[in-house]
């Protein structure tokens, strides 16, 4: 019995209908059962609805101080510097490796209301005491409370005049930085 070739057969014609025949398909749930539907409907309303039951968790605060480390010849331009350390005068925070770092997280106490931290870096140590208010909210029952840190400025520092900026006194986990120290 001999096999038909398909190497000489030509172009085959669409089997389709053309275009303005063809018949537009409906793209949501292909079902003619209308209580699958109903039932469906009624599981995705009750979804939505559950969660709007309970209030929101979300904790955007922080008790961390972001601080970056600026040029002051150029004041948009991070300059990075090398640290034997900073820690508060009881505490250790950062022991380098002899990095250069350009920007500094320094943890604060929300049982005060004024941190201190020393600085120690090429033989100089500086000091930079920073002062802010601390308040206990309660967002609903569920979340608990949380400490909210703001008004955060600058009581002391050894830095010099006008080398230690505030860009945000709000400690927020969306900030970039809290403090710019120009060098």
């Amino acid at each position: 019995m001999r096999r038909k070739s398909t190497k000489n057969i030509g172009p085959q014609p669409d089997p389709r209908p053309p275009k303005r025949q063809r018949r537009r398909e409906k793209v949501y749930l292909r079902t003619k059962n209308s209580l699958l539907r109903a039932f469906l409907f009624i599981v995705f309303c009750l979804l939505l609805v559950s969660c709007f039951d309970k209030g929101d968790c979300l904790f955007t605060n922080t008790n961390v101080v972001k601080v970056s480390f600026m040029d002051a010849a150029k004041p948009l331009q991070p300059k990075p510097v090398v640290f034997d350390s900073v820690f508060l005068p009881f505490d250790n925070l950062y022991t380098p490796s002899g990095d250069t770092i350009s920007t500094l997280m320094l943890v604060t106490n929300p049982r005060v209301n004024e941190t201190a931290f020393v600085f120690q870096y090429a033989e100089r140590s500086d000091t930079l005491v920073l002062g802010y208010s601390t308040q206990t909210l309660v967002l609903s029952p569920d979340c608990g409370s949380y400490n909210f840190q703001s008004n955060l400025e600058v009581l002391h520092s050894t830095f010099g005049d006008g080398r230690v900026v505030v860009t945000n006194p709000r400690l927020l986990n969306s900030v970039t930085n809290n403090i710019e120290i120009f060098f």
